[in-house]
């Protein structure tokens, strides 16, 4: 999953902020921030999570 995949699906799914999507997906609103960023991989778990 590509940063900005990751962006389009948090919109998607009504996450206006990083911050409540971090919140829903248990990391740090930091950790979103740097997915997005694509500085850090996604996590698989969340990639999974966020393909069903």
């Amino acid at each position: 999953m590509t940063p900005q995949e990751l962006v389009e699906i948090r919109k998607r799914l009504g996450y206006k902020s990083r911050s409540a999507f971090a919140e829903a997906v248990g990391v740090t609103r930091q950790t979103v921030d740097n997915w997005e960023k694509g500085t850090v991989p996604i996590s698989k778990p969340v990639v999974n999570l966020l393909r069903c």
